[in-house]
């Protein structure tokens, strides 16, 4: 099958990866490579497209989906899987255009050997979208990706909600560290100790529990444009998330000279 990448990032340089890595052809196109600027009509003559591509903030917090908007202007595929993370509704938005989209979610990560990146294929993929759309993307994403991988459908609007959700609990855990960093600070207690023993606990777990003495809270591509984004959507019904980005800022406050 030949399978097409339409932004050649992190995201989309991951699924290249695995479309090579399963011995099967991808078509890129990213204006920003010039390499790989001039593709699109082989892009859209592909089995399945892969739009991985920016969505930045706006200057109003929300996402800007103007790269999205580009992209369909112009696509034409059997099935586009959209790996890039969206504003609320807008895989709703290109259904009712007359486009057959799949939202689905990337948990690749960022920071030091994000777990995901390391594995040979994700253990679940969220696939939002119509049934039809949805059968469409199994039809390709299952020559990519063995039956371990489970593919867990529901709506494109729960798919954007839950990439976004996810985003907000990592940096909600965070910030959890780093308060309990400050109450071990408080009381003379050493911090990897307390949190030594506490990762024990199945329902907490290891990961985002390291507190950077020199860089407190969290700096991250993804938690500092999806945080706004979801406020942007949420607002009144998001009171802790407004608190926790105020939080945050707080705690880049109390960053140390190493």
């Amino acid at each position: 099958m030949r399978y097409g990448v339409i932004g050649y990032g992190i995201v989309g340089k991951h699924m290249v990866r695995d479309i090579e890595s399963a011995g099967h052809e991808a078509v890129i196109y990213d204006p920003g490579f010039i390499e790989y600027g001039d593709t699109r009509d082989a892009v859209s003559e592909c089995d399945c497209v892969f739009v991985c591509v920016s969505t930045p903030a706006s200057d109003n917090g929300a996402l800007d989906m103007r790269q999205i908007e580009e992209v369909f202007r112009w696509l034409v595929a059997p099935i586009a899987v959209i790996r890039s993370t969206l504003a609320i509704g807008t895989g709703d938005w290109l259904t009712n255009q007359g486009h057959h989209v799949v939202v689905c979610p990337e948990f690749i990560g960022e920071g030091v050997r994000p777990p995901y990146v390391a594995m040979a294929q994700p253990p679940f993929l969220i696939l939002g979208g119509t049934r039809s759309a949805c059968m469409r993307a199994i039809q390709s994403l299952s020559r990519l990706y063995n039956s371990e991988c489970e593919f867990i459908q529901m709506s494109a609007r729960e798919a954007e909600i839950a990439k976004l959700a996810e985003n907000y609990f990592l940096a909600l855990k965070v910030t959890w560290a780093n308060e309990v960093y400050e109450i071990c600070q408080l009381f003379a207690a050493d911090y990897n100790r307390v949190m030594g023993g506490l990762v024990h606990d199945y329902r907490i777990g290891r990961s985002h529990t390291h507190v950077y003495r020199d860089a407190r809270g969290w700096s991250s591509k993804c938690f500092d444009k999806d945080l706004p984004g979801l406020l942007a959507h949420a607002s009144s019904s998001a009171p802790l998330l407004k608190k926790l980005i105020d939080v945050n800022e707080w705690h880049k406050t109390r960053s140390e000279k190493q």
